[in-house]
């Protein structure tokens, strides 16, 4: 709960997944998922805030009793990978490379290339893994994510694509520590960030785990965003029956389909720049991490310049991070099956792709959270140390004051108070 109140939040639901005594759930709230305590259930056992992807114990060890909010990523990268963080912008990283399936109907309806779903499918034939953490729409709730255990090639490509909307994916811990096989979990900075902390704290679910596949990630989107989408185009959410926020290209488009058979498509470049960007949840502005630096290997869309200029017309190209041995033996096996596609990338192609995005997520952190306490709102703990530019200060002030006014921020927001606390 006092992550929830100082606005830190992820959704993640790390917590609900690994509490030994089910206290938490996983509940909707302004758009977002936030975990919800039943104080009777309690015992007070503190794993849910060891775990927490946005707080970091007091001490060197993931030990009970005093807790701040805090990135832990020093730490965490050296606990990951045995090595500190060796880009500051990109963190612990091996090889850069631009990859697309082989498979040009995978890669044609896939975000950006297909490269998450060939290597899913590629550890599943190898016996690397029996089964993938993924997310689909819930065929039953359209507008909602459903997080399961794919164990079939078809239930992996049928998790394909973004999705534009909070996900808990923490809630499947308790199906993975019963799982009888590997795994492996695609997810977002926080998520993987969460499940590397509960990994350290719990072996079983370590040993459950075989591959991070992450998702790079500079905000994710609030419910209230597909909703608000739905109202512009005059669509009712009860009549929707499938939501597919990308494929038929790159960067491809999202496409809804009507009860009564009707599709209605909305492009990519469109729904991003008039509805998306506006609904963040409020948390996002206190991540520091875009490029998904915990994860074995990290995927995201090939913003490249040279790429750029085949907008709409390009099938999919896939940025890929490799950062760890598994990550390395992962992506070998794909390429040596025929699978997947590799062209070797140099770093400074890779930031030609990311510089933006992660200059504000990265070199701005500090700022925007000052901002933020300028503004009322409770962050982090913030490095005294580290000065912010005034540029740097009103870019994120602007954005913030912009995010606020729109009226779409999370209900949660009281005013600051000092990010440590004890249980």
């Amino acid at each position: 709960p006092e992550v929830v109140l100082h606005n830190a939040c992820t959704g993640c639901a790390v917590c609900v997944g690994v509490c030994p005594a089910n206290a938490l759930q996983a509940v909707e709230r302004s758009g977002v998922h936030v975990p919800e305590l039943d104080v009777h259930k309690c015992t007070s056992c503190h794993l849910c805030l060891e775990v927490c992807p946005e707080v970091s114990s007091s001490g060197d060890n993931y030990a009970k009793g005093f807790f701040v909010l805090r990135h832990d990523f020093a730490r965490l990268t050296q606990a990951t990978f045995g090595f500190s963080p060796n880009d500051p912008w990109l963190g612990h990283c091996r090889h850069y490379y631009l990859a697309h399936s082989r498979d040009e109907t995978l890669r044609y309806s896939s975000a950006s290339g297909g490269a998450v779903t060939t290597l899913l499918t590629s550890m599943l034939r190898e016996g690397y893994i029996e089964g993938a953490v993924v997310v689909e729409m819930n065929p039953d709730d359209p507008l909602r994510p459903l997080v399961f255990i794919a164990r079939t090639e078809e239930e992996i490509i049928r998790a394909a694509r973004s999705k534009y909307c909070p996900v808990p994916l923490g809630v499947v811990i308790r199906e993975v520590l019963r799982f009888t096989g590997r795994v492996a979990v695609v997810g977002l900075p926080c998520h993987v960030r969460g499940f590397r902390k509960a990994a350290i704290r719990l072996p079983s679910l370590d040993a459950r785990i075989a591959c991070y596949v992450g998702l790079v990630c500079f905000h994710s989107v609030t419910f209230h965003g597909t909703r608000f989408l739905l109202a512009r185009l005059g669509l009712a959410p009860e009549n929707v029956t499938r939501i597919e926020y990308r494929g038929r290209g790159w960067p491809g488009s999202i496409e809804i389909k009507m009860k009564d058979g009707a599709r209605h498509v909305v492009a990519y470049n469109e729904a991003w720049g008039s509805v998306f960007g506006f609904f963040s949840p409020l948390s996002c502005f206190t991540c520091y991490d875009g490029a998904n630096e915990l994860a074995d290997i990290s995927v995201g869309d090939a913003w490249i310049p040279g790429l750029r200029r085949d907008y709409g017309r390009n099938p999919g190209e896939s940025l890929l991070l490799v950062r760890s041995d598994v990550g390395e033996h992962v992506l070998t096996t794909a390429v040596e099956n025929g699978l997947l596609e590799l062209l070797p990338l140099e770093r400074e192609d890779v930031l030609a792709s990311l510089r933006g995005p992660l200059v504000r997520k990265k070199h701005c952190y500090t700022a925007r959270l000052r901002a933020m306490r300028w503004l009322g709102l409770s962050t982090p703990e913030i490095d005294a140390n580290v000065k912010s530019s005034i540029r740097a200060y009103l870019h994120s002030l602007s954005i913030l004051l912009q995010f606020l006014h729109s009226g779409r921020s999370s209900e949660v927001m009281p005013i600051y108070a000092p990010p440590a606390f004890s249980d």
